[in-house]
C-alpha cells in the first residue's frame, strides 16, 4: 500500500521545468561532497538504474500512479536496498 502524496498540478511549461529540474540535479550531484556518512557507499548509478526496474513494478501494480509520485518511491526504495546491502 502506497502512501498518498497529493500532488498539485502539473504547470503550463511541466515537461521543460522538468526537464530542467533534472539537469539541475545532476549538476548538483555532481558538485554535491562525497562526506555524507552512508552514502558515501552508495553506487549512484546502481540505485538509478535498480530505480527504473521498481518504476516498472509500481506502474504494472498501480498503473494510474502520478509519475512524480512514482519516481520518488522508486528512487528512495532502491536508495533503501542499496543502504540495506551495505
Amino acid at each position: 500500500m502506497l502512501i498518498p502524496f497529493v500532488v498539485g498540478p502539473r504547470s503550463p511549461n511541466g515537461l521543460q521545468a522538468q526537464l530542467q529540474a533534472e539537469e539541475n540535479l545532476k549538476v548538483q550531484l555532481a558538485n554535491a561532497p562525497r562526506a555524507l556518512g552512508a552514502l558515501i557507499a552508495i553506487n549512484i548509478s546502481q540505485v538509478l538504474a535498480r530505480s527504473n526496474e521498481i518504476k516498472v513494478t509500481i506502474s504494472e501494480d498501480c498503473p494510474d500512479i502520478d509519475d512524480r509520485v512514482l519516481d520518488n518511491y522508486s528512487l528512495l526504495i532502491s536508495m533503501a536496498e542499496e543502504v540495506k546491502n551495505k
